[in-house]
């Protein structure tokens, strides 16, 4: 009887942790608080989207036969040298995760194209190229629904990427669904591509992977082509629930279920999954080194007052505008009849402050954006929105004494060394305002006193 309940006391013993498990352990706790302090703010308005790439990472881990890699540990080191130079928290967001890479292949878990993929498309840094630079695509649905009616003889006339129909407005802006859930529908395409890897035991070569990514970005513009084409034969006007549903039916008819068709036919073509081994000497300091580059990184951007060289701006006052900080590196001028936010541009790697971003935040829905030549220069215009609220707003980029749109212009411009750019943002109740405002903006270079400092 005691030596059987010797026995049992013994099976229900649990066993110590060893001091590697335990340091491990350590080390896996500082690095998801650090990376919580730091990246908080920066992923909170794509959370959706991160959620997914966790998810789609999650779906394409395989288990490697050989532990102990280090290959992550180059480029997470690196990213966070480059946050030490440019305190950039994109920077700190890659290096972060390759860091979370590098201790999972350290664990026996390998991590193939896809998982690299996941992690792009999750970032804040997608959404922000997909608002920032769609809207040459814009311009091309617009211009496309315009010909396929035009071939029907509908009375569509279209301008810019705005579409009149029958005494109806219809506008591809970056609200727009389909545009928006891009990012969510790579996702989903690599969640479910990579349960189908799990269930066949195969998995996809990164080129033929990549050319499945290429084919849902097509998907998706033909199902933007047709979700304009129906609403705008059936006069189906935004902030309605038949809007929203017409985007979801299209984006599963014409994106998941041929994304999900292609995905099996690819594997059903594809070879077995073998064990992938990655063979590298491990060094013990290797993730405390990395650990600690993070945390001086974090420091530095948190730390480092990147606005500095615009705090004179609000010093210089202009005649019939009250100007004050409305968060720092934005410069809020209140006048009479308009509303001007000047948006400084810290460097050519900047994310800058798009109204197309920071207006949404507020709750505002921009419509009708298009691009227009105004006194000379070049400007986005829209109408902002919030229920019963309406105001005319216009942006462009500039230097103080030119007026572009293009972002890689000033990006390549302030690359090479010229002078800082910032965002001009100009608000006004009318529309011949807000017109009025930027060619007097514009015509007397206004604002060059606080930009080209």
């Amino acid at each position: 009887m005691a030596t059987a309940v010797r026995s049992l006391l013994l099976t229900m013993r649990r066993p110590v942790p060893s001091w590697p498990a335990i340091a491990a352990g350590v080390w896996l706790v500082a690095l998801l608080v650090t990376g919580w302090v730091a990246l908080s703010s920066y992923v909170h308005w794509t959370l959706q989207a991160l959620v997914l790439g966790i998810m789609a990472i999650a779906a394409t881990a395989r288990r490697a036969s050989v532990r102990q890699p280090a290959r992550y540990a180059i480029p997470a080191f690196l990213l966070f040298l480059l946050a030490l130079l440019m305190p950039v928290k994109t920077f700190l967001f890659f290096g972060f995760a390759f860091t979370v890479f590098f201790g999972l292949e350290r664990s026996g878990v390998t991590l193939p194209f896809l998982g690299w993929a996941s992690l792009v498309l999750s970032s804040p840094l997608f959404e922000y190229g997909v608002v920032a630079f769609s809207f040459p695509i814009r311009l091309k649905l617009a211009a496309w629904t315009g010909r396929l009616f035009a071939a029907l003889g509908s009375g569509v006339t279209v301008k810019d990427n705005v579409i009149h129909y029958q005494g109806f407005e219809f506008s591809v802006d970056p609200a727009c669904m389909g545009l928006h859930m891009l990012s969510i529908s790579l996702l989903l395409g690599v969640i479910f591509l990579g349960l189908l890897q799990r269930k066949f035991g195969r998995s996809l070569r990164w080129s033929l992977a990549l050319a499945y990514l290429i084919v849902i970005v097509v998907l998706n513009i033909i199902s933007n082509l047709l979700r304009i084409v129906l609403l705008v034969q059936f006069r189906i006007l935004p902030d309605t629930l038949l809007h929203d549903a017409v985007g979801l039916i299209c984006l599963l008819v014409y994106v998941c279920v041929p994304a999900a068709f292609l995905a099996r036919w690819l594997l059903r073509r594809s070879k077995a999954t073998a064990d992938t081994i990655l063979a590298a000497r491990r060094w013990k300091p290797l993730p405390w080194l990395l650990l600690l580059m993070m945390t001086a990184a974090v420091v530095r951007v948190r730390t480092a007052d990147t606005y500095e060289g615009f705090s004179q701006a609000s010093s210089k006052s202009l005649p019939g505008y009250r100007s004050s900080w409305f968060v720092p590196g934005v410069l809020k001028l209140q006048g009479d009849s308009s509303l001007i936010y000047i948006k400084f541009i810290r460097g050519f790697y900047d994310t800058e402050h798009n109204p197309s971003m920071c207006w949404s935040g507020s709750g505002y829905e921009l419509r009708g954006v298009r691009e227009e030549k105004v006194a000379g220069g070049q400007v986005f215009t829209a109408r902002l929105v919030r229920g019963p609220e309406s105001l005319y707003t216009a942006w462009w980029y500039s230097d103080g004494r030119t007026a572009i749109t293009d972002q890689w212009t000033w990006r390549w411009q302030m690359l090479r060394g010229a002078h800082r750019y910032a965002v001009v943002n100009v608000s006004c109740a009318g529309r011949e305002d807000l017109y009025r405002q930027i060619g007097g903006l514009l015509h007397n270079q206004t604002l060059s006193p606080l930009i080209h400092q």
